[in-house]
């Protein structure tokens, strides 16, 4: 968008240029300037922060997944899960963006499987989303992070085997894929293993 406007500003200055020495170009360039700054101020109010930005986006782009997802995660964030969820369960509906529903499968989740997130705690829901996702993945390291979780609802729900089984698989199929972007999983997955193998 910025480079376009190069040639623009090259016109606008030769124009202006040639009207250097007019009251008219004195009095234009004074209103541009006004209505440049009115604008700016407008426009920064939208980055106050990250949940006023997001949600802006959103207004002007609904379609926008991860736009979506990211309001959603600051919502999240202050606490308002009611609303979060539901921009989380529109990611879904728009089907699937770039991996942006991965991101949404697993943040719905971890409300779901979070005993502070009051009345939506539902370890069942927060299991069959996570295996959703899994299973809508279109290549493997796309759900690693859910697999992970997965281990940990499996762990919740006092199911120990599952995790395990779940966890060795997850270390397994990240040394082979070697994608670094997932290595910090193979620490984590093996910690939790070793804690569950120890009966802590």
């Amino acid at each position: 968008l910025y480079i376009p406007l190069v040639g623009l500003a090259g016109i606008l200055a030769e124009a202006l240029w040639d009207l250097k020495d007019s009251k008219q170009m004195r009095y234009g360039a004074m209103a541009l300037v006004a209505v440049c700054a009115v604008t700016s101020f407008m426009r920064g109010t939208v980055w106050a922060s990250n949940e006023v930005l997001w949600e802006d986006t959103v207004a002007k782009n609904p379609l926008n997944a991860l736009a979506r997802n990211n309001w959603a995660q600051e919502l999240q964030k202050k606490g308002q899960l009611d609303r979060a969820v539901e921009q989380y369960q529109l990611v879904l509906e728009y089907g699937r963006q770039d991996g942006t529903d991965n991101l949404a499968y697993n943040n719905l989740a971890n409300i779901y499987s979070a005993p502070e997130s009051g009345p939506l705690f539902d370890l069942n829901k927060s299991r069959s989303l996570l295996l959703e996702g899994i299973r809508r993945s279109f290549r493997p390291d796309e759900a690693y992070v859910l697999r992970f979780n997965l281990a940990a609802v499996y762990l919740q729900t006092k199911d120990p085997h599952s995790a395990l089984r779940e966890l060795d698989l997850l270390v397994k199929d990240v040394r082979e894929s070697r994608n670094e972007r997932y290595a910090f999983l193979i620490q984590r997955a093996e910690a939790l293993a070793q804690q569950i193998r120890s009966g802590r």
